[in-house]
């Protein structure tokens, strides 16, 4: 979808939802939605604990920008944890493979696509997609490719929306990503040896 629909698909939204504020006080107790997701997923009682801990610090105090990196073998259950409890929290998000990120000016996504996905998936609501939350699996896939266009370059590029920073998307319209929760996932397979 080129990016002129999605800024079209933003004014048509904010045209409907016009004067409605977000809802801060909706947000479920931690300990409601930790038992409703430990009753989804089995066996990650201490890992649902500790992300979700990460999620509402990012929720609740601004000042702190949580981005989360979740470390575990394959199959485990990394990416499914996070989703469920995205659901159950009404957060937008995208998952993203990051094998498929190519560094700027070369065939493959980039990191402004990962925005546009989460535009995408909180229904152009601008507003929320700037509190949603990006998922980025196979992480440490990059970190192993140093001079390629797929490795550290796409790592780089990366630091632009972790760090917190604004895209513009034309017509006046501007996407703040400095209160994204960004959660990289990966199995870094050795790192337990080191």
């Amino acid at each position: 979808m080129a990016i002129n629909e999605i800024v079209g698909l933003i004014r048509e939204e904010q045209k409907l939802t016009r004067g409605e504020k977000p809802n801060k006080e909706n947000i479920s107790p931690i300990q409601l939605v930790e038992q409703n997701v430990q009753e989804y997923i089995v066996g990650q009682d201490m890992a649902i604990k500790r992300i979700l801990t990460a999620i509402y610090r990012s929720l609740y105090f601004k000042t702190i920008k949580s981005n989360i990196l979740v470390i575990g073998s394959s199959g485990v259950g990394k990416t499914e944890t996070i989703k469920q409890i995205a659901r159950r929290l009404n957060i937008p998000y995208t998952e993203e493979d990051a094998t498929k990120y190519t560094q700027e000016g070369y065939y493959g996504k980039s990191v402004e696509d990962m925005i546009i996905h989460l535009i995408i998936a909180s229904k152009y609501n601008l507003e929320k997609a700037q509190r949603g939350m990006i998922i980025i699996d196979e992480i440490d896939k990059k970190a192993g490719d140093e001079k390629g266009v797929a490795g550290t370059n796409v790592l780089k590029s990366l630091l632009k929306i972790v760090e917190g920073t604004k895209y513009e998307l034309g017509e006046g319209y501007t996407f703040d990503t400095s209160q994204l929760i960004i959660i990289f996932c990966g199995a870094f397979a050795g790192l337990s040896k080191i």
